[in-house]
């Protein structure tokens, strides 16, 4: 990130570049710290850099993960976790590129938990 951006995290998230190695490569749930700089770079969306980031990434996560399947533009699909969430926009546009329909994104997957478990036959 660029210095001005740099300087914004550091404030927000005081930690060391220690604990960021360790959260990240040693430590159980990397996903869940990474995750947890969402709202931060979700705040800052609109700057080229994290637009940039996020972009490329969601692309990357397309080509490597969701093209493998023939019927990926066929079928819609939904996502669950903070990162679609925070990203809503990013994502919908970047899949919209790739001609994949977005269902549903939801930040927890617990209301569509309960939804399917209501509806579900006894």
């Amino acid at each position: 990130l660029p210095a001005e951006l740099t300087e914004l995290f550091y404030r927000e998230y005081p930690l060391e570049y220690d604990q960021i190695i360790d959260s990240v490569y040693r430590k159980p749930g990397a996903n869940r710290f990474l995750a947890g700089f969402c709202p931060f770079l979700s705040k800052h969306a609109d700057h080229p850099a994290v637009a940039g980031i996020v972009r490329g990434a969601f692309a990357g996560f397309v080509e490597r993960n969701l093209l493998q399947y023939e019927e990926i533009r066929e079928l819609p699909v939904s996502f669950t976790g903070s990162v679609a969430y925070y990203f809503e926009d990013a994502l919908r546009n970047t899949l919209a590129d790739y001609q994949i329909h977005v269902e549903t994104i939801e930040r927890s997957p617990m209301a569509g938990l309960v939804e399917y478990h209501s509806k579900k036959e006894v």
